[in-house]
C-alpha cells in the first residue's frame, strides 16, 4: 500500500513482446494539470517506429484548444462580475437611503444583479471546464456529472466549489 500521494499505481495485464505507450494526467496539488507520455519495450519488436507511436497515442491526451478559450473566458466572465459585485456593493452601502430609492438605484440594483450572475455562470464554467481540462476532453464534458466527480476531490475543485457556495449565498 501506498501512502505517498505523489506516487500514482496503476496494475498492468500480463504484456505480451512489443511496444508499449503510457500516456498519463492528473491534476497537481496546485491545480494544474500535468501530464506525461513514455514508452517501453517487452521483448524484441524490430521495425516499430516508436515516436510516431507515441504522436499517434498522446494525440488525445490533452483536452481541445476550445476548452482552453472557454475556461479563459468564463475566468474573466467571473473576475469581471466580482469586480462589479464587490465595488458597485461597496457603493451601494455607502450610497444615501434616497438614491437607493429612486429609479438610478433600481438601474443600481439591475447592474448587481447582472454582474452576480457573471460571477455564478464564470465560476460555474470554471468549475466544469476544470473537470472537461483534467480527463482531456471536450467543452461537451464540461456539463457531465461523471467528470465532475473525478475532480471534485481535488484542490482546485474543492476552492471553485466553496467559491460557488459563496455566490450564491451572496445572491
Amino acid at each position: 500500500s501506498i501512502t505517498d500521494d505523489t506516487v500514482l499505481q496503476a496494475s498492468v495485464p500480463t504484456l505480451g513482446d512489443g511496444v508499449y505507450v503510457v500516456v498519463w494526467r492528473v491534476p497537481s496539488a496546485d491545480g494544474h494539470v500535468v501530464d506525461g507520455v513514455f514508452s517501453f519495450q517487452v521483448g524484441v519488436r524490430p521495425g516499430v517506429d516508436v515516436g510516431a507511436l507515441i504522436d499517434r497515442v498522446s494525440g488525445n491526451a490533452a483536452a481541445t484548444s476550445t476548452v482552453g478559450r472557454l475556461d479563459t473566458s468564463a475566468r474573466l466572465l467571473a473576475l469581471i462580475g466580482l469586480i462589479v459585485v464587490v465595488g458597485g456593493g461597496a457603493l451601494a452601502i455607502q450610497a444615501p437611503k434616497e438614491s437607493r430609492d429612486d429609479s438610478a438605484g433600481s438601474s443600481d440594483r439591475t447592474l448587481l444583479w447582472m454582474a452576480w450572475l457573471f460571477l455564478l455562470v464564470g465560476s460555474l464554467g470554471s468549475f466544469g471546464l476544470y473537470g472537461a481540462k483534467v480527463v482531456a476532453g471536450s467543452p461537451s464534458d464540461a456539463i457531465r456529472p461523471s467528470v465532475w466527480g473525478k475532480v471534485a476531490g481535488s484542490h482546485t475543485a474543492s476552492v471553485l466549489l466553496v467559491r460557488i457556495v459563496l455566490v450564491l449565498a451572496i445572491g
